[in-house]
């Protein structure tokens, strides 16, 4: 089933497939030690689809197997429980190919993704991935496009009522915005979506959100008030033990400093996000 050799025959399961360490967010092994438990305390078997260890092998890392496996979940989508499936495993396929930094699969992969969770009824997926299509308009420069999709994206939210993930909307929409240069809207949206995100207790969108409003102060001349939120973002990022937001707001301090002037303070900033990469 995980398409591997026999050479994991007589492992521990957890060994064979660990959490990613670079990944967070990853939840295989919590979702198989509960599947586990359900199986002892029931005395019944349970079945784990392969969409579960498509995403277990994108998890550790095994890019191949995981596309192969979550191809093959996304194919067997046939009643409306199992579209919804399909629309989920074609969605963790398209991260696959982002990360793997194949566009045109990438873009293909979320089409069809839309068009399962419509056909599902899944409005949450449905909102996800017309804001991972705007971001890719956006890559492409294409901002008529990019517009249109968070559009019809903010239309699916607004029957959502989920505000723990509302701050999304202008995040978004502050993003396109830097992306045109158009920084005091940037500036003003991505403050909308730091308040959305604080009071609903989203961390990490509040997080991204205090790195962007810093990063676009710097790039308005207001460097001062750009530093002080970069370094309260620091302090944040290094309490939830995230280095790569770590290195990010360092390079954003250092170019903070070199615009006030204070070239050894820049040079610091510099430095220090050099650490995390070497």
């Amino acid at each position: 089933a995980t398409m591997t050799d026999r050479g994991i025959l007589g492992r521990d399961l957890f060994e064979v497939f660990p959490e990613h360490p670079d990944d967070p967010a990853a939840d295989g092994t919590r979702d198989l030690r509960a599947s586990l438990a359900r199986v002892i305390g029931d005395q019944k078997y349970e079945e784990i689809g392969l969409g579960d260890l498509g995403i277990l092998l994108f998890q550790m890392g095994r890019m191949n197997e995981a596309i192969a496996l979550l191809e093959e979940a996304r194919a067997l989508g046939e009643s409306i429980s199992a579209l919804a499936d399909a629309a989920r495993d074609a969605y963790h396929l398209s991260t696959i190919y982002r990360e793997l930094g194949d566009g045109p699969a990438e873009e293909a992969t979320l089409h069809e993704c839309l068009r399962l969770a419509e056909a599902a009824d899944e409005v949450s997926l449905k909102e996800g991935v017309l804001r991972a299509l705007a971001y890719r308009a956006m890559g492409a420069r294409d901002w008529a496009s990019a517009e249109a999709y968070l559009r019809q994206a903010d239309e699916v939210a607004s029957s959502l009522a989920d505000a723990y993930n509302a701050w999304t909307a202008p995040f978004a929409w502050g993003f396109l915005a830097y992306q045109q240069e158009k920084y005091d809207e940037a500036e003003r949206r991505w403050e909308e979506a730091y308040r959305l995100a604080e009071d609903a207790g989203n961390i990490y969108g509040a997080l991204g959100t205090l790195i962007n409003r810093g990063s676009v102060l710097n790039m308005l001349r207001r460097a001062a008030e750009g530093e002080s939120l970069l370094r309260e973002a620091l302090q944040r990022a290094q309490a939830m033990d995230l280095p790569d937001d770590e290195r990010r707001i360092w390079e954003a301090i250092g170019l903070a400093r070199e615009l006030q002037r204070d070239h050894a303070g820049a040079r610091e900033g510099y430095e220090r996000a050099l650490e995390f990469i070497e």
